[in-house]
């Protein structure tokens, strides 16, 4: 993964992804051209049908979604190769989902939604070295 990767958003519900765009651009400084939103899994997989991407750090990604879960999204990633961080957010981890599940689908980092959010994207964008350096840090 490089420095600065591309960093994917893909929840169906505009709301959330809009907030995690914000915070991504507004608190971290993280570019805009960096950050690409889809509404739906299938279109992340059908894009990756066409070519494989090696420039995508992270993945953030909701849980349930109304075309396909996020579980069956991660396997299908990972099993095309991908090996970006991959952040699932939930509002609640009810059956038929647990953690073993999650984890064992591919899943880096389980986050529930609500208090805490700002911090556990910046966990990510640390792991994944894809949180921007200030101006005059820089090597």
């Amino acid at each position: 993964m490089q420095n600065g990767g591309r960093i994917l958003i893909v929840d169906d519900c505009d709301g959330y992804w809009a907030f995690y765009k914000d915070a991504l651009v507004e608190f971290f400084g993280v570019a805009e051209e960096k950050i690409f939103i889809f509404p739906s899994p299938e279109e992340v997989l059908a894009l990756l049908e066409e070519e494989q991407d090696d420039t995508i750090s992270l993945v953030i990604t909701d849980l349930r979604m109304s075309d396909m879960n996020g579980l069956t999204f991660t396997r299908e990633l990972r099993k095309r190769g991908m090996r970006s961080f991959v952040m699932m957010i939930t509002g609640s981890l009810a059956p038929p989902f647990d953690s073993e599940m999650v984890y064992s689908a591919g899943v880096d980092y389980l986050v529930e939604k609500g208090a805490g959010m700002l911090e556990c994207i910046q966990y990510a964008l640390r792991v994944t070295n894809t949180l921007p350096v200030p101006e005059g840090l820089a090597a």
